[in-house]
Parts: structure tokens; C-alpha cells; sequence
């Protein structure tokens, strides 16, 4: 205030520049004031940023501040979380589980965003509620918090439909095994190929969404294992076969 009649600069603004005889001075990004009718401004507090001149709001969940005057607040790290807002830790952050992973994502503002990591295990939300479940043999567990229905075998292996999480090696279908047995096995079930779009070699069976077990095979083979419709030279183990239909 200044002299009778004057009316208190309200928050965000202050009286004390050249034309404070005048004129109330808004503050700068990341400051504001404690009250009405300040001379000064102070840079905005721990756990809030300045997101508009002479104002300060809290940081929202996932973020934190622990400096002052600041114009943005800080996200957690990766595999990190934060449910509340207007925090001034980084230390308020809390960590996923030895299990899950937040992925490439910072600022995750809900343990949700704490998935199965990838490659190790898979999200089981049927019978078992929302646990982790080690990644199955034969199987690729591509993503993060990946479902039993997203799984995909690795080149080589087989699964009936996209409800098990049991993968068979193709290998077994034949009745000579080792390295040979193997190698036929990746080019025949679920083998690799060049994405058109990507240029990188993967599987086909990554992002399969038909229910249709022969999806998994390469042209020209079909069936359990995919293992109908070969080459005259190739012999399977019929017996085996048999016992996969039992």
C-alpha cells in the first residue's frame, strides 16, 4: 500500500519497482508472494513450480520439486512411482517391485504403472489375480505386463492355442534329433523373418491375433507342429505326434 486510498497489490503482484507510487509489478515466472500488498516476491516453494507469472501450483502426482523458484517440476525414474502431488523428495518416489517395471516411462503417477518386466515373466490375470509368473519355456514374453493371450513362441517352438502357457519344440516332432532337428524346427515353426516396416528380423508369431495354431507355421507346414505337409525327406515321430493329440 502506499498513502491514504491505496488498495493492497494482490497476490502475485507487488508495489517497490520505479512506478511504485503507481503501479503494482507482476512476478516472474517462478515467484509470487506470501500476501496481498508485498514489496517483493520469493521464488515459488518447494513442491510447486511457477506455471504462470506470479503464480505457484503443486506439482502433480508422479513429480516432485525439491528446489525453489523453479518453472517445472521433476518426474520420478523409470520403475518408479508417486501417487500424491506436492512433493519435495525425490526420495518420495517409490519403487516397483523386483518383478515389475515401469518401462521407458518416468513420472508414473499409480503403482499400475508398475508392470511384469518383459522377458522374464508374464501379468497372469486369470486364476491367479494380477501376480507375475516367470516367462514360460518356449515362449516370448515381448512386453511389459505381457497376458497369457500375448504370448508368442520363440522361433522353433509351438503352442496349441493362445489360452496355454505350454510351448513345445517343434525338434521333438522329428525322429532324429540334435542341432539338425533343431535348426528345421526354426525354420518351420514360428521362424524368423525381415519386418517391411521395421527392417528388423523377428518372428512371425509376434502379434499373431488368430486363435489358428497353423498361423505359427511357415508356408507349406501345417498341423500339430506344424508339422503337416512336409518335405518327402523329412520323417517325423509319428508316435510322438500321436501322443500330442491324446
Amino acid at each position: 500500500t502506499y498513502g491514504e486510498g491505496c488498495k493492497d497489490c494482490p497476490n502475485g503482484f507487488y508495489r517497490g519497482g520505479k512506478d511504485s507510487n503507481t503501479e503494482c509489478t507482476q512476478c516472474k515466472l517462478g515467484r509470487t508472494t506470501a500476501e496481498k500488498g508485498a514489496t517483493s516476491c520469493s521464488g515459488c516453494d518447494i513442491g510447486k513450480y511457477g506455471n504462470k507469472k506470479g503464480h505457484c501450483t503443486h506439482c502433480i502426482a508422479g513429480q516432485y520439486q525439491d528446489s525453489k523458484g523453479e518453472i517445472v517440476c521433476k518426474e520420478c525414474d523409470v520403475d518408479k512411482y508417486l501417487t500424491e502431488k506436492g512433493r519435495s523428495s525425490k526420495a518420495d518416489c517409490k519403487s516397483c517391485s523386483n518383478d515389475r517395471s515401469t518401462g521407458i516411462q518416468t513420472g508414473a503417477a499409480t503403482e499400475d504403472a508398475c508392470l511384469c518386466k518383459r522377458n522374464e515373466f508374464y501379468q497372469s490375470i486369470l486364476d491367479d489375480g494380477d501376480v507375475c509368473k516367470k516367462c514360460p519355456e518356449g515362449a516370448l514374453c515381448s512386453t511389459d505386463g505381457i497376458t497369457i493371450p500375448q504370448l508368442a513362441a520363440k522361433p522353433g517352438y509351438w503352442r496349441n492355442n493362445s489360452n496355454t502357457d505350454i510351448f513345445i519344440d517343434c525338434a521333438s516332432a522329428f525322429l532324429s534329433q540334435g542341432s539338425t532337428a533343431t535348426k528345421l524346427a526354426a525354420k518351420r515353426c514360428c521362424p524368423e523373418i525381415k519386418n517391411a516396416t521395421t527392417n528388423i528380423t523377428e518372428s512371425i508369431c509376434l502379434n499373431i491375433t488368430s486363435n489358428n495354431s497353423n498361423s505359427q507355421c511357415a508356408e507349406g507346414y501345417q498341423g500339430l507342429l506344424c508339422a503337416g505337409c512336409a518335405d518327402d525327406h523329412v520323417f517325423f515321430n509319428k508316435d510322438f505326434l500321436l501322443s500330442k493329440m491324446n
